[in-house]
């Protein structure tokens, strides 16, 4: 995957510090990349709010497989949907191997993981 914005993932505090996860969305990468999703990324509200696609995180947490990918855009697939999404508008987050994250913390504090 080139030309990709990506942040490499080694504790919790790597994406709450990040400026466009709030606890929600950093809770919903948690989830997914604990999930084994090939690919997790942040995409802003309004290019999800144009896709066709299952989003988490507030709707702005989006991850699956890559389907296909051009110098430009990935296409992104999970179970029956799949949408182009435009590298230059994502944020992919990848764990570093090995690393174990913890459950989300939205969870252990009772207020539900999105």
């Amino acid at each position: 995957m080139g030309d990709l914005d990506t942040v490499e993932v080694s504790s919790y505090g790597d994406l709450i510090g990040d400026p466009f996860l709030n606890v929600v969305r950093a809770d919903a990468v948690v989830v997914e990349l604990n999930a084994g999703r090939e690919l997790v990324a942040y995409a802003p509200d309004w290019l999800v709010g144009q896709k066709d696609y299952p989003s988490t995180g507030g709707g702005e947490v989006v991850a699956g497989s890559i389907i296909r990918e051009t110098d430009d855009a990935i296409l992104l697939g999970r179970e029956d949907d799949e949408a182009w999404f435009p590298k230059s508008q994502i944020l992919v987050f990848e764990a570093i191997e090995g690393v174990d994250l913890p459950a989300p913390k939205a969870a252990d504090e009772g207020e539900g993981a999105a």
